[in-house]
């Protein structure tokens, strides 16, 4: 078994069967997503040309740049200075259209949280007080934006998104189908950061890092599927002996209660996906499997703080345990 490692390696590795054919790899190095920086990494098996390549660099750069709530010329900035009816992209309606189905199903990926986020800061290890939390709390509720035809959203009171929970997905998801209008028959991954989609008539072996000790600990067979994954081995900060996680509650205003190490999402679309694997770290396995079912295409399972291997009822893949050494 041969294992090729992605750009920044957080919880995911590609594991390549034995194939003859070639193997081509392009790396975007410090690609800034939603204002941090990471690497996208495209694996395919068609001979792509080399301006595809870079030409993708670009279509995903307007995006990004689009989405990004830290430029304050962004159109999600200006999304959040405008109040009523707001006339929006078809990017930013399109998130924001799979941002509100997540909300819908699980009531915890919630993009007004900004306020929330903003009040909490991990750099100095700053904890907002109880106040101040129900004050922002007071500013949120994804209830309160309106799908309407023409790509307007309506704002029932003038609250401020962050697509941080999702974007990642989104980009990767855009980028799939820009892959597949330029260069046809092509097969292939794209990854950034960690998490990542499958396309073409492929399949790939996709291996778990577990979340602790950093070393592969689980393998599956992926075709067309997306994989991404939550935890808390990502940013958090201690304070008095508590560890506060950076994925936050729009529930409480405060840091998701931990009830796993990681969470893995694989489905057909990397947005949603994406979403659901930040929905289901807050809400842990119990609820998460009980909303799975409303996914048809979608699965989901747990490392917990044990370390045990946690599905749902109808997980469809085998999940190879491996050793480092594989």
């Amino acid at each position: 078994m041969r294992i090729l490692k992605l750009t920044l390696l957080t919880v995911v590795f590609v594991v390549l069967s034995g194939c003859n054919e070639k193997l081509t790899q392009y790396k975007i190095d410090n690609f800034k997503v939603m204002g941090t920086v990471s690497h996208i990494t495209v694996y395919s098996w068609a001979d792509q040309k080399e301006d595809v390549f870079q030409s993708l660099e670009g279509f995903l750069k307007e995006k990004s740049d689009r989405l990004n709530r830290y430029n304050p010329l962004s159109e999600v900035s200006l999304f959040n200075q405008a109040k009523g009816e707001v006339k929006v992209s078809d990017d930013l309606y399109k998130i924001i259209e799979y941002a509100l189905s997540v909300y819908r199903e699980t009531r915890v990926f919630d993009i007004t949280i900004l306020p929330i986020i903003e009040i909490w800061d991990y750099k100095k290890g700053i904890v907002p007080s109880d106040s101040l939390i129900q004050q922002k709390l007071s500013e949120t509720g994804a209830q309160n934006l309106i799908l309407k035809p023409d790509l307007t959203v309506e704002k029932l009171k003038p609250v401020r998104i962050d697509l941080g929970g999702i974007a990642k997905g989104f980009l990767i998801q855009q980028a799939v189908f820009y892959l597949k209008e330029n260069q046809k028959n092509s097969s292939g991954i794209v990854e950034i950061g960690g998490d990542l989609l499958t396309f073409g008539d492929k399949e790939w072996t996709i291996g778990i890092v577990h979340p602790k000790t950093k070393k592969p600990c689980i393998a599956l067979n992926v075709k067309n599927k997306a994989v991404f994954t939550s935890g808390d081995y990502e940013r958090f900060f201690e304070k008095n002996g508590k560890i506060y996680s950076h994925i936050l509650n729009p529930l409480t205003g405060r840091p998701a209660e931990v009830k796993a190490h990681s969470v893995t999402v694989i489905g057909e679309d990397a947005s949603i996906s994406d979403g659901l694997a930040t929905a289901f770290f807050i809400l842990g396995p119990e609820k998460s499997f009980e909303i799975i079912k409303h996914y048809s295409d979608y699965s989901v399972f747990f490392i917990d703080e044990k370390g045990e291997v946690l599905k749902d009822e109808n997980f469809p893949y085998e999940l190879i345990f491996i050793n480092e050494e594989d």
